[in-house]
């Protein structure tokens, strides 16, 4: 046939013509003739599909199944069967020739899903190699290494690693103390202003994260005057902060910010006007008798700090503008040159006395933990830091007003924080390498990064030609560089990925779901097929849940298809409990769903429950966002008023892939601890996680999803009046959602008194 001519569509196999196949055949015609053989081969293996597995696979999983193309993603509905999927793929290349059980290699996020694949796949096809990603890079380094590979025992102990950067940490005190001064003065939290964020609250939240606390656990009014403060502490200087000198009959004391006794100086702290400075910062200030300075404001607060210093024998600096020398990175060095003119010298060596102090070593462990999870996500992934000083962190990353129009200017501050962070991450990252290398010893990120270069690097060859990947919307950049690694090292590799982007909740442990969102560009030409039906929850659920998540529009647009309510009863109850019971949310659910227990609603008061019901218990899952809501749950006092029911608790990351009869989503509400989250992700976190969405809580709507989805019949979601959230006042306006609350259950126990 001439080079560029099409073959006539009769003389094409009978099979699946992938991409990478179809250099001489017109993208038209192999379209045609793979739709001609998908049709053709679900006719005439009907009946396979019908008994390969317990239950007979749908159209959707049988189409899905025969796609033979060299990249194929599966977008998968909650509940819609991707396990089931899996094995009826493997049957099915097994069964049409294929591939054989040892050339399929199946990768799978926890072992929990790896043991319950390889159970069902034990009798069936035992060859097939069942991974997580870890167990693979493991299994591949030992065959590169002939065999000389011991995980750490830091890998499995956190509290190994955090001793071991805790000793190195300290060890930095004592053998670089700049760099670890200058991270620990200036740099530990996030520097942030009013003007960056988009409303009142979102600064208020902010500044209630970030309190300006001193490594002496004092809270000073400033970030600005903790600094000074801090650095003077790391440097051995001498001085008080809560000195109160007295001037004159009849005239207040003055309480200047900073008095050096040895030095005879005091130093005053202006937030941003000229003269006003001392304590208590602008005019209309406290003194320190806890009196108005009224008039002494100002001037004439200069003044009074003048007559002070010389009565006293002081001398007097003014750091004015200090709060626009932090913004500018430059407060340090003007406290240098204050500090030199005279004659004072700060002590490195003075940093390891200064850290034994309670706040100190607390602010020392918060930087022991964030350098353990940088460490974790850094090590199975790609650089996080470049050597370009202008791209040394991604300008948007972590902005509280991510999404909006200005959200992308880079912000100097983060860049000399990300700065003065990768000085001391660099050292102790070699360090621990230093130390896994001395022992012999890798850890998980090895197990990822070291496989892949092993592979690329021809060290090691696999004999799979099938390569499928559950829960793909998990997927990191160091896992999709492994997946990627794997086919280069056996060209014709086929990878089938199966995953929900609506579930994507991992970013914090590196998941990236944009990976998921452009398959395509990672992994070359793909078919694309759905699985929209779900088999868990009815339409009325899935109308409340996928227009919820749908709000933001990276997410993969899918038309799930639910089956039909099987009762009249609300599949989604806003439950609004009156002001007292917010907190004690689940005797009024209970009741709501089962009935009165025997006895009153008081946990002061054991009552001997009603007779179960003959048939299943049902199941009630609770979920929260947080671990503490563990108490809310009341699982003891459930356990006892309704034995009727199996009650369980989870927190929603936990509960994934988990389903129950009825949910409870607690503590969907504003204020402490909210849902969702409103703490804004620090921006050091940036070259370690995944790619930054613009849509604002993107993660949270997607983690509020994966909540609303785990019921088969109901769900409940526990809001409250005095501190509204966001999600549920979306809901509440949808008006497709019954609105419910404590008044119920007084009208049912009324009833049956």
């Amino acid at each position: 046939m001439p080079t560029g001519a099409t073959p006539c569509p009769q003389t094409l196999p009978d099979r699946w013509i992938a991409r990478a196949d179809a250099d001489d055949i017109a993208e038209t015609v192999r379209c045609a003739h793979n739709a001609g053989f998908e049709r053709r081969e679900l006719a005439r293996l009907g009946d396979f599909f019908e008994h390969v597995l317990p239950q007979p696979l749908n159209q959707e999983q049988r189409a899905a199944i025969v796609v033979d193309e060299d990249a194929t993603l599966v977008v998968a509905s909650a509940g819609s069967g991707k396990t089931t999927l899996l094995l009826g793929k493997i049957a099915y290349l097994v069964m049409r020739g294929l591939a054989q059980p040892g050339e399929i290699a199946l990768l799978a996020f926890n072992n929990s899903v790896r043991a319950e694949i390889g159970e069902r796949l034990a009798s069936s096809h035992p060859g097939v190699a069942i991974h997580t990603f870890h167990s693979l890079g493991l299994e591949l380094l030992r065959a590169a290494s002939g065999g000389a590979c011991r995980l750490s025992p830091m890998a499995t102990d956190g509290a190994r690693l955090q001793a071991f950067l805790d000793t190195e940490l300290r060890a930095l005190a004592l053998q670089q103390p700049d760099a670890l001064a200058e991270w620990l003065a200036a740099h530990t939290d996030p520097l942030r202003d009013a003007a960056d964020f988009a409303s009142p609250r979102e600064w208020k939240v902010w500044s209630r994260a970030h309190p300006p606390l001193t490594l002496h656990g004092a809270r000073v009014r400033s970030h600005a005057l903790r600094e000074l403060v801090d650095r003077l502490t790391l440097g051995g200087a001498g001085f008080r902060t809560d000195a109160s000198l007295r001037v004159g009959p009849g005239l207040p004391p003055y309480a200047p910010d900073i008095l050096l006794p040895a030095a005879r100086l005091v130093i005053d702290v202006g937030d941003g006007q000229p003269g006003v400075g001392g304590r208590h910062g602008r005019s209309g200030g406290r003194s320190a008798a806890g009196s108005r300075e009224g008039p002494l404001a100002g001037f004439g607060r200069a003044l009074l700090a003048r007559l002070a210093c010389l009565r006293h024998g002081l001398r007097r600096v003014r750091l004015d503008h200090a709060a626009r020398l932090q913004r500018e990175g430059r407060l340090g060095e003007r406290l240098a040159q204050v500090l030199a003119a005279r004659g004072i010298r700060l002590d490195p060596g003075a940093m390891p006395a200064a850290l034994a102090e309670p706040a100190a070593a607390t602010r020392l462990a918060d930087t022991v933990s964030l350098l353990a999870t940088c460490l974790a996500l850094g090590r199975g992934g790609p650089a996080p830091f470049c050597d370009a000083p202008g791209d040394s962190v991604r300008p948007d990353a972590g902005r509280p007003d991510a999404g909006r129009p200005d959200a992308g200017r880079s912000d100097p501050r983060d860049v000399r924080r990300r700065q003065a962070f990768a000085g001391i991450f660099l050292e102790l990252l070699s360090r621990y390498e230093a130390h896994l290398s001395a022992r012999g010893e890798i850890d998980f990120g090895d197990m990822i990064a070291r496989a892949a270069t092993a592979l690329d690097q021809g060290a090691v060859r696999v004999p799979f030609r099938y390569l499928l990947v559950d829960e793909f919307q998990d997927i990191s950049a160091g896992r999709a560089a492994l997946v990627k690694s794997l086919r280069r090292s056996r060209p014709g590799m086929k990878l089938l990925a199966v995953g929900d982007d609506w579930q994507s909740i991992y970013r914090f442990a590196g998941s990236d779901v944009g990976i998921m969102t452009a398959f395509e560009a990672h992994f070359g030409h793909t078919e694309t097929r759905f699985l929209r039906r779900t088999f868990r929850f009815d339409r009325r659920l899935e109308a409340v849940a996928s227009a919820f998540v749908l709000r933001n529009p990276a997410q993969i647009r899918k038309q799930v298809e639910a089956r039909e309510p099987d009762t009249a009863a609300p599949a989604v109850v806003l439950w609004l409990p009156a002001d007292g019971a917010v907190d004690d949310p689940m005797p009024g659910i209970a009741a709501d769903l089962f009935g009165p227990p025997a006895g009153p609603v008081s946990p002061a008061r054991p009552v001997t429950a009603a007779t179960a019901s003959p048939g299943p218990r049902p199941d009630v899952l609770i979920l929260g966002r947080y671990r503490s809501l563990l108490q809310q749950a009341r699982l003891d006092w459930l356990a006892e008023h309704y034995p009727q029911a199996d009650w369980r608790f989870s927190t929603i990351h936990r509960a994934k892939g988990a389903t129950a009869d009825h949910a409870v989503v607690l503590g969907v509400r504003g204020g402490r601890q909210p849902f969702p989250a409103e703490r804004p992700e620090d921006p050091l976190l940036a070259g370690f996680l995944g790619s930054v969405e613009a849509f604002p809580f993107a993660e949270e709507r997607r983690l509020f999803y994966v909540a609303l989805t785990r019921a088969r019949r109901r769900v409940y979601v526990v809001g409250d009046r005095r501190r509204p959230s966001p999600f549920f006042d979306e809901l509440l306006a949808r008006g497709d959602c019954a609105v419910a609350g404590w008044d119920n259950l007084a009208t049912c126990l009324n009833k049956t008194a």
